[in-house]
């Protein structure tokens, strides 16, 4: 999951814990790996704002993962994951509920996020940033803090990686994003790795600032005037349980619903079902 240099030592990470590479022969290539560190459980990626310290993390459906998360952890809080060999749906305490689900077939395997704290990207400064991997994508998560509960809206940003994107920093010197993955399973993506630079062009662009769910709609709030009014928007739910995943489920007196598999429009903004 992760390679450092120590020393002229290699380290690689992966669930078991630390292992250290060990050349024997001296032909400079590993024919021993020693585990050097287990003492530790392995976490979900996580995204830290180095301002507020806010901790943000994401998943991928699964069993008890209805789809695509995005996660603010706390203390002493239970994020619905029973292990599977644990009776069904016995949870042992209150579930804290994502922000926002992004639908499976948008983004079927959520990675890491980044704050663009110090960065130089223009309005998108201080946001968060969301990396997908198996379609490899970035996407803007909007927080909204005008209800009791946080929730966001996610956006897609940029799609243009032919390699599975796996991580993504602001590098000080520049202040521009640079990305970077290589294949560690399943991903559309053509090319083993790589690693690419997004820098700000100071080009207009249209950028969504705020969507609020209101009684008769959604707030939106651009940074441009619109050429046309926004795709209307539709609602649906999920159900947690021991299966993978969940169907798009309708919502109190709603007469369809989507069901998992299809795909919905690239440009489409997702945010949290109401339930």
């Amino acid at each position: 999951m992760s390679i450092v240099s120590r020393k002229d030592k290699l380290f690689v990470y992966d669930r078991s814990g630390i292992w250290k590479l060990v050349d024997t022969n001296g032909d400079k290539e590993a024919d021993r790996y020693e585990m050097f560190c287990n003492l530790f459980a392995q976490t979900a990626e996580i995204g830290v704002n180095p301002k507020a310290g806010l901790v943000t993390a994401s998943d991928q459906q699964g069993n008890y993962v209805p789809s695509t998360p995005i996660q603010i952890i706390g203390n002493n809080q239970f994020y619905g994951h029973l292990p599977t060999i644990a009776p069904e749906e016995v949870y042992p305490a209150t579930i804290a509920e994502p922000m926002v689900w992004l639908p499976h077939p948008v983004n079927p395997s959520g990675a890491t996020q980044t704050w663009l704290i110090g960065a130089k990207m223009g309005p998108l400064n201080d946001e968060l940033i969301h990396v997908g991997y198996n379609r490899p994508e970035l996407f803007r998560v909007l927080m909204n803090d005008r209800f009791t509960r946080p929730q966001a809206t996610v956006m897609s940003f940029e799609r243009d990686f032919d390699f599975g994107s796996l991580n993504a920093q602001v590098n000080p010197a520049d202040g521009q994003l640079y990305v970077v993955g290589f294949q560690v399973w399943g991903t559309t993506a053509k090319k083993l790795s790589g690693l690419v630079r997004l820098r700000y062009t100071d080009q207009p662009r249209v950028l969504l600032k705020e969507m609020t769910p209101m009684d008769k709609g959604l707030l939106l709030r651009f940074n441009a005037k619109l050429a046309s009014d926004p795709a209307s928007a539709e609602r649906w739910s999920y159900q947690r349980s021991a299966k993978c995943g969940s169907p798009h489920l309708n919502l109190p007196g709603q007469a369809h619903h989507r069901r998992r598999g299809q795909a919905l429009p690239d440009d489409r903004l997702h945010g949290l079902p109401q339930h």
